[in-house]
């Protein structure tokens, strides 16, 4: 998913959503491709570690 995706499917606003994903990628439960010379990200769920089951989920508000 995209950004935009994201934002359009959760109906949160930009700030949070950019916050979360963030939050996301240091943890390496994501995965950020760029495409387009840097204008367009892509978001990619990594697949499931015991290891981040137990860890905390961030939180958006």
């Amino acid at each position: 998913m995209t950004q935009r995706d994201l934002i359009a499917s959760t109906n949160l606003p930009f700030r949070p959503v950019r916050d979360a994903l963030e939050q996301l990628k240091q943890r390496n439960d994501i995965e950020e491709l760029v495409y387009s010379h840097g204008r367009l990200r892509l978001y990619l769920l990594e697949e499931s570690r015991p290891e981040s089951a137990e860890q905390e989920v961030p939180q958006i508000a």
